[in-house]
């Protein structure tokens, strides 16, 4: 955890914030945001009276360059639909001045032209700028030059192109998303409208609003989009009590309809229609302005997923581009005709009236393949009454001319721009996989010439374009689809960074961004050492991210004694490649973005972040979530720590939380933290659990060790599972505990051996068949995991029932991978998984799987960390593996193994003999045999223990009657798990509850127990040092609260004293002798007396009298290491194995101060780019 800076304070309470979506409130407590300038915006909580909310409305705004749309559908909120055919999504029509206008059932204008005009202080815009247009008199024309077009291309416009859309908004005093704002409130206020008419709705009616933007658009033009479209719905009035928009790309949008849609009569070229199972398609999104593509992998059919293969990209060549041409042709072509000069009409009024409305209405959408190339010649009139004969431009008496080979110049860049962006998006996916097919959509898609022209360029690819009727509203229509279907959304790459600054303590030698001395300060109140302003970055650009993941970190303010407790808590984005932990001024982080001032009203709740970034490079503030917390303060239930200064102080825990959905981010903040992610609520199973030693118990950090993954599958799940992918559960009739998850729940409290329980444990495996099942089950534990306060996990799981049950080798791994993956990311969990072999199958059998591992190169690549035994211990020979096991021995594949749960103390030998094992799986029986005991406590061999399997799988009556208190006293090493807690009734967490309501142990116990999980973890050197801390931090915490509360009721009888003098009293006593640390250090021979001076001035090596000093004890031995790519050996060289004679050097530093200078003198003085040390806090006996 670390600790949370403290800038200047303000505002409100327990929230969580969007900043990249819209804002949700949980509590019943009020939320604020607030910008760097100081902007601070109240949001009413949920618990204030709301009307009852009849209907929903999803809502999605597909803003074209030349065209806009909005579809919608209307369900029952408490009865959402389940699936949804493209026929009962909607689309707004009857615009105003559109050709639907007196026909409400007309196929046609589902769509308006994004136009607008400011003419003589009337706004016109959509269908009636071009009904205006044509009344106009030649004289009256001028004003035309103010009608706005194209005007989505400036959001994201990089070059000049647009310079004269640009003079015309200065000119009208108008800013990009003024025009954008007006434009869209009368798209709204006329979709409103045809809603309440048409669909019954009314205010009450909650509103979900969908945003579609170009696949190209960078991440400053989505986030103006979202404030523009914010600002929309609260002056129309529109959704804004539910206003959460959900962005997505418009080709993905096309895809979701597309795809679920599918005809054969969309097939341009191929017959295989529908995209299959591992198929990588492209899909374009050919519109007026810009044209979208993105490449996606099929991960399955019926409904349809996919991922993303190759990121989106776009260009500025949609059909608006061919307009543009023959407007420029044109005006050349009658510049100085004596009929404009005779009649004083302007050539921009004849275009316009003449030429434009004809090209667009009839030639562009009649233009060839065949003209394009050149094959057919035409020359096709435009009559203009009047129009003077010029030969050399072309020009007939009363006819504008215009060519098939000129138009061919007006398509080609296009036609070919597009080719081009998709021959890109073929060739980067190419790098995994063919491209299987190609889907067209937009309005220019169905362009004869660009159709026929991508078919040319790809041949052996399925062209596919939607019926032309579709067009007009295909991303609308699909952009609904997706936001009912939120799960079915692709996985992607993030485009930008998100990370919050922060505090980080300070140990030398902890991490390499520390190592800078101008960024280390004492803390103000703990005066403990702390790297400051750094930040930690919880997204990662380019990322790869499922469908609705979340990123979570632990943080703590401290409070001085009167002080408000107001969190302000800082996000930084950037664009850039980040480092974790340097500060944010560090080259890593402190290049800048431009900022330019936004025009927003200060009511915005919607996005904090009232500054629009024009993205230069690297971090900048994103934003601030502000919460305050006085009435926690003030509950009493808090109580402040003293720090080793003396001085009380509060220090408050608290997560943030970023939550990505597709195209969407929503950041909260929650008090206290992990209270989302808990289900289950121990305090029923332990009375222990009622007294406030539960919190200390669920905040100890954990390392977990013995959890099987099919182990955590609930009954729920297991139903959900087996529905999906039609498994049938045994018949209710014979097995009534499977009629329903509470019966099965029932059914699982009476296990009467681990035999029955295994009956039931392999009928839950058969509902795992894909690769997301096995990811749905990981993830289900991790979540429960870290709300029990696990931080590493070494979890199992069991191949070979799979792969007899059919199901790939490769489908579990990969499965339960991304399931580890996704709890290192959004948790920061090291979750680790441990293939175990069941004794139950034949040894044959774990051979395959084991040459399966090996062959795949998952014990090389860290997929798999190690191997196990399990399952009936009784009965198969105690050695059934020893050949697997002897193998995994000579490769260095870390094992471990099931003995001594039923079995004797033999089967423990046997596993520590046979396997070479460097753990024991349960372990308990070893109480039966002193001398194996005390060879497992000699030896530092680390025990699983499972408490609350033991009980319910009869192996002891009672937790009481697991070795616990005699492993302690004898000095074996466990660690205490849940084995299989999803039937046990019992995670993590109720096994330590237990525990400690069973044998009422010390908080120094607890330590011990912690410290030896964490030594008995296979992770590095540097995990267990930060996981080691994480203990000490808390265990320091738990010492500073209670202390107080002790000194209260010590003398119950005599007059009050000031807690403050009693706090004093007490750290006066306690400190009177400091904390005692053993640094052990290993050094090459010829530098030990340099290392150990050093650290000698620091004063450790020092005996409490003071008589002695740089006392140490030395050990002589060989060290072995292997540099590898990157590394600056002072000794050996790279890809060489060294063996270096060294000295290992034990000193005890008296207090934490003296220990962490002992440390950075080490560092400093040590010849190794990466020093071997560790320190470990000694107990006062």
């Amino acid at each position: 955890m670390s600790r949370r800076i403290n800038p200047p304070r303000r505002v409100r309470r327990k929230l969580h914030h969007d900043y990249y979506s819209g804002a949700d409130v949980e509590s019943t407590i009020t939320a604020s945001s607030t910008t760097d300038d100081g902007i601070t915006v109240r949001e009413p909580s949920r618990s204030e009276p709301v009307s009852e909310r009849p209907l929903k409305f999803i809502v999605a705004l597909d803003f074209g360059t030349t065209n806009t749309s909005v579809s919608y559908i209307k369900f029952n909120p408490e009865n959402p639909p389940d699936t949804v055919h493209g026929a009962n999504i909607r689309s707004i029509r009857s615009w105003p001045d559109s050709a639907s206008d007196q026909n409400d059932t007309n196929d046609y204008n589902a769509n308006v032209p994004s136009e607008s005009w400011y003419r003589e202080g009337e706004y016109i815009w959509g269908y009636s700028v071009q009904r205006r247009m044509r009344k106009l008199s030649s004289s009256e024309f001028k004003s035309c030059q103010d009608v706005i077009k194209f005007s989505k291309l400036l959001l994201n416009d990089q070059g000049h192109s647009l310079n004269k859309l640009r003079k015309q908004l200065r000119r009208l005093n108008k800013s990009v998303h003024d025009v954008i704002r007006d434009y869209l409130i009368q798209v709204f206020a006329h979709t409103k409208k045809e809603l309440i008419e048409q669909e019954n709705f009314s205010d009450a009616c909650a509103v979900e609003l969908v945003i579609c933007i170009p696949a190209g658009w960078s991440f400053a033009a989505q986030r103006d989009m979202q404030m523009i479209m914010w600002d929309v719905a609260e002056r129309v009035d529109f959704g804004k009590k539910d206003f959460e928009p959900f962005i997505i790309h418009e080709p993905e949008a096309a895809a979701a309809h597309l795809l679920e849609n599918m005809d054969p009569s969309d097939a341009l070229m191929g017959k295989n229609i529908a995209p299959r199972e591992g198929e990588v398609f492209i899909i374009c999104d050919a519109g007026g302005g810009t044209v979208d593509a993105i490449t996606y992998r099929v991960t399955q059919v019926n409904p349809y997923r996919f991922e993303e293969v190759v990121k989106p990209a776009g260009r500025a060549c949609g059909s608006t581009l061919i307009n543009d041409k023959m407007f420029q042709e044109a005006a050349e072509r009658l510049r100085g005709n004596p009929f404009l000069e005779a009649t004083n009409v302007s050539k921009e009024y004849l275009i316009q009236q003449y030429i434009s409305r004809t090209f667009e209405s009839d030639i562009k959408k009649g233009f060839t393949y065949e003209q394009y190339i050149g094959k057919q010649q035409d020359k096709i009139h435009i009559p203009i009454v009047g129009l003077r004969r010029d030969d050399e431009k072309d020009i007939g008496e009363n006819s504008f001319y215009i060519t098939s080979e000129r138009m061919a110049l007006h398509f080609k860049k296009s036609i070919e721009g597009t080719v081009e962006l998709l021959k890109q998006q073929k060739e980067n996916a190419e790098v995994v996989d063919d491209v299987a097919k190609i889907i067209l959509a937009g309005g220019f898609s169905s362009s004869d010439a660009l159709q026929k022209r991508i078919q040319e360029e790809f041949t052996g690819v399925d062209i596919i374009t939607p019926k032309k009727r579709d067009t007009a509203t295909i991303v609308s229509h699909g952009a609904v689809f997706r936001a009912l279907n939120k799960e079915a959304g692709p996985q992607r790459k993030i485009m930008a960074s998100w990370g919050v600054l922060q505090d980080e303590s300070y140990i030398p030698g902890r991490y390499k961004a520390h190592d800078l001395s101008e960024y280390i300060t004492t803390g103000t109140l703990d005066s403990e050492p702390y790297a400051t302003n750094v930040i930690q970055w919880l997204i990662k650009r380019n990322k790869k991210l499922g469908k609705q993941v979340s990123f979570k970190t632990t943080l703590s303010q401290h409070f001085d004694i009167g002080e408000d407790w107001e969190v302000r808590q800082k996000l930084y984005a950037s664009l850039e490649f980040v480092r974790d932990h340097y500060h944010f001024e560090h080259p890593f982080n402190a290049r800048k973005w431009e900022k330019e001032k936004l025009n927003l009203p200060n009511s915005k709740i919607f996005l904090p972040i009232l500054t629009h970034f024009t993205l230069r490079s690297d971090a900048e503030v994103a934003g601030v979530v502000v919460a305050n917390l006085n009435s926690y303060r003030d509950s009493g239930t808090i109580q402040p720590k003293i720090s080793i200064a003396d001085k009380e102080y509060y220090s408050v825990e608290y997560e943030i939380v970023l939550e990505v959905d597709g195209r969407n981010m929503k950041a909260k903040l929650y008090y206290p933290p992990g209270q989302i992610y808990y289900k289950l609520d121990c305090k029923e199973k332990s009375k222990m659990c009622n007294t406030k030693l539960h919190q200390f118990l669920q905040h100890l950090p954990k390392c977990e060790h013995h959890v099987h993954l099919e182990g955590c599958l609930t009954p729920e799940l297991m139903f959900t599972l087996a529905a999906r992918n039609g498994v049938c559960l045994p018949n209710t009739e014979q097995r009534p505990e499977f009629t329903s998850p509470e019966t099965l729940y029932e059914r699982y409290e009476h296990f009467t051996s681990l035999d029955d329980f295994l009956s039931y444990y392999f009928i839950g495996m058969s509902v795992l068949q894909q690769q997301s099942d096995f990811e749905a089950l990981a993830w289900e534990y991790f979540q429960m995991a870290h709300a029990d306060g696990v931080h590493h996990a070494e979890v199992f799981f069991d191949p070979q029932e799979h792969i007899n049950r059919g199901v790939p080798f490769e489908t579990v791994v990969s499965g339960f991978v991304a399931g580890c993956q996704r709890a290192e990311q959004e948790y920061g969990m090291t979750a680790k998984l441990i293939m175990c072999f069941v004794k139950h199958l034949p040894a044959s059998d774990a051979q395959k799987v084991f040459d399966l591992a090996v062959e795949g190169g998952h014990f090389e690549s860290g997929a798999i960390h190690g191997i196990g035994a399990s399952s009936s211990e009784v009965g198969p020979p105690k050695d059934m593996f020893k050949e697997i096991y002897q193998t995994a021995h000579s490769k260095g594949i870390r094992r471990t193994a099931h003995a001594g749960e039923e079995g004797d103390p033999t089967y423990i030998e046997a596993a520590l003999e046979a396997y070479k094992s460097q753990r024991i799986d349960h372990g308990v029986r070893l109480i039966d045999s002193p001398r194996l005991m005390e060879q497992v406590a000699r030896d530092e061999i680390l025990l699983t223990v499972c408490p609350v399997s033991n009980v319910k799988l009869r192996g002891v009556d009672h937790i009481s009657k697991v070795p616990i208190r005699a492993f302690l006293d004898a000095g074996v090493k466990f660690s205490i798990n849940s084995d299989d807690p999803a039937y046990f009734g019992g995670f993590i967490l109720h096994n330590y509850c237990s525990v400690q309501e069973a044998f009422d142990l010390s908080i120094e116990e607890w330590r011990t127990i912690a410290e030896n999980s964490i030594h008995g973890s296979w992770v590095d050197h540097e995990r267990k040092l930060e996981l080691l801390q994480k203990v000490d931090d808390h265990i320091r915490a738990h010492h500073a609260t209670t202390r107080i509360a002790l000194n209260s009721i010590r003398h119950p009888h005599q007059l009050p004293v000031h807690k403050t003098l009693l706090a004093k009293m007490s750290a006066s006593t306690t400190s009177a002798i400091p904390d005692r640390y053993k640094l052990i250090f290993f050094v090459p021979h010829d530098h030990v007396e340099p290392c150990k001076e050093a650290i000698f001035s620091t004063g450790a090596g020092s005996f409490p009298g003071g008589k002695y000093t740089k006392v140490c004890f030395q050990t002589p031995g060989t060290g072995q290491f292997l540099p590898g790519d990157g590394a600056m050996p002072n000794i050996g060289a790279v890809g060489v194995l060294e063996h270096v004679e060294e000295m290992k050097v034990e000193v005890l530093c008296l207090g934490r101060e003296t220990m962490l200078n002992a440390v950075k003198a080490l560092v400093k003085a040590h010849p190794y780019e990466e020093v071997a040390y560790e320190v470990y806090k000694l107990e006062d006996v």
